[in-house]
């Protein structure tokens, strides 16, 4: 979601539709959903994603498809 510095309050949006978002991140720097968790997320912040076989990620990306 997207937030302040000095605010504790974020907005965060619905996954609903997702995948016809893109492109992604508060910056738009993650150009598909695969980019936010293989390219884009320092500190696990975007979840423990590498921790995924390949085939576990492939049905968490179809998952966030299916929304």
């Amino acid at each position: 979601g997207t937030g302040s510095a000095d605010s504790q309050e974020y907005d965060t949006p619905s996954l609903i539709r997702v995948s016809e978002t893109a492109p992604y991140l508060h910056d738009g720097r993650a150009e598909t959903l695969e980019a936010i968790f293989r390219d884009h997320n320092p500190g696990k912040r975007h979840g423990n994603a590498e921790a995924l076989d390949a085939t576990q990620f492939a049905d968490l990306i179809e998952y966030l498809k299916s929304l």
